[in-house]
């Protein structure tokens, strides 16, 4: 069999668009919305702005996480990549009838001399997967999405390996294809809240009578102190100056730790900065806080798509005496409230553990990641990234390993925090 043909749509190197015709082009029309891999077309851009209009299209109806949004993704290529040296490489396939049928949004990274395709923004989105037409998402199996990814790398020769993380074994009640591709499940989980009717009854069934006591014990305290608000940001300036109080609550809690800052990378910071300042989707974002006599003490900045409430960044002022009074958890249950309110179905808590999140019982979904060598000089990455996989699995099923593991991690952050403030007290 010949190799697909290649021909040239744009000149321009930082956003060239390369057609590979499918391997059945000439096939009739698909039935209903299930195609199979062998009836694309794919097509590969380097810039989520030049399918603009047709990715907000399409992502209305199509199966896809908030991370995968347009909005997200345009503001992350254009503030982010460079910083984390990501070059954008977003993957269409439409089918006979030359209906968008999947994007794939992805970027090309250097590691360990390799060039390896990942998703886009990967390193920071809570979830990583395609964005694909339903029925073609209840359609694909994983010789599909091997037979996807073999067409990518025959047209993109320099690809040497895959790294896809952070991706959810199912969404909207569909399984993902690529979690049946060789990996490893992800030592991290997501949790999920889904809303019911009642409120009061949601309560009563979620969060134990111990905790709601503690939560009203706790607005008492506050208003004890002062005069107690939870407010939603209505301007950009408004909105500017929440996630600022955000940065200096992240900054001092992890310097305390010793734990490096992410947010201290400008590209990141200006993403945010961009994103939710934006007047383009204004509305999908709110930017709350709770403040007692206008001191910011806890902070919450979501997203609202598809009936889904996504907490994006939360923070609490714990260098305020105030925060023995858990101003976040009377936040959190202010805006699960709000939510209720507003018709939201289900309240996306993001990857990792904590007590904000026990509190309400939420529900696991499983993550995985994808990774394997596309050429024989991705092998050495590819094996690299199985054995820590592998190791990280280890100890955290191992609970003697993963108590030595934790005792380690702690010592080492109490020294470096020990070193930060020496540093900060000679200066």
């Amino acid at each position: 069999m010949n190799s697909p043909e290649l021909s040239r749509v744009s000149a321009n190197p930082t956003d060239v668009m390369f057609r590979q015709e499918g391997l059945n082009d000439r096939s009739p029309p698909i039935a209903g919305n299930a195609c199979q891999a062998t009836d694309l077309t794919l097509s590969f851009v380097g810039d989520p702005d030049l399918i603009r209009e047709k990715w907000l299209e399409f992502e209305r109806t199509a199966v896809c996480t908030f991370f995968q949004t347009h909005h997200w993704l345009s503001h992350w290529s254009r503030y982010a990549s460079p910083s984390y040296g990501e070059t954008p490489f977003i993957v269409i396939g439409t089918d006979a009838t030359g209906q968008l049928a999947l994007i794939w949004p992805m970027a090309k990274v250097r590691s360990m001399g390799a060039t390896v395709l990942t998703w886009l923004g990967q390193s920071y989105n809570t979830y990583n997967m395609g964005i694909f037409r339903r029925g073609v998402l209840r359609a694909l199996g994983p010789d599909d999405v091997r037979a996807i990814l073999s067409r990518i790398v025959e047209a993109n020769p320099d690809i040497d390996a895959f790294n896809f993380y952070h991706q959810p074994a199912h969404w909207d009640g569909l399984q993902n294809p690529f979690a049946l591709l060789p990996g490893t499940p992800s030592y991290l989980k997501s949790y999920v809240v889904r809303l019911e009717q009642d409120f009061e009854n949601f309560c009563k069934s979620r969060v134990s009578k111990k905790f709601q006591a503690k939560v009203r014990r706790m607005e008492r305290r506050l208003a004890e102190t002062g005069q107690v608000e939870c407010l939603l940001a209505q301007t950009p300036e408004e909105r500017l100056a929440v996630f600022e109080s955000f940065l200096r609550h992240k900054d001092y809690d992890l310097s305390r730790l010793g734990v490096s800052n992410a947010y201290r990378n400008p590209g990141l910071a200006r993403f945010l900065r961009e994103i939710i300042t934006c007047n383009e989707q204004e509305e999908c974002f709110e930017v709350t806080s709770l403040t007692v006599d206008c001191d910011r003490l806890a902070t919450i900045i979501g997203a609202n798509f598809k009936q889904k409430f996504v907490c994006l960044i939360l923070s609490m002022d714990n260098e305020n005496p105030l925060a023995k009074w858990s101003p976040g958890s009377i936040l959190i249950h202010d805006r699960f409230r709000n939510c209720h309110a507003q018709g939201t179905d289900v309240i996306d808590m993001g990857i990792g553990e904590g007590h904000h999140k026990n509190a309400w019982r939420p529900d696991e979904l499983p993550m995985f990641n994808t990774h394997f060598a596309a050429r024989f000089r991705g092998w050495p990455y590819s094996a690299g990234l199985l054995l820590s996989a592998r190791a990280r699995r280890f100890m955290r099923n191992n609970p003697y390993a993963w108590a030595v593991a934790r005792r380690a991690r702690d010592a080492a952050r109490a020294m470096r925090s020990l070193y930060a403030r020496y540093a900060s007290g000679r200066n």
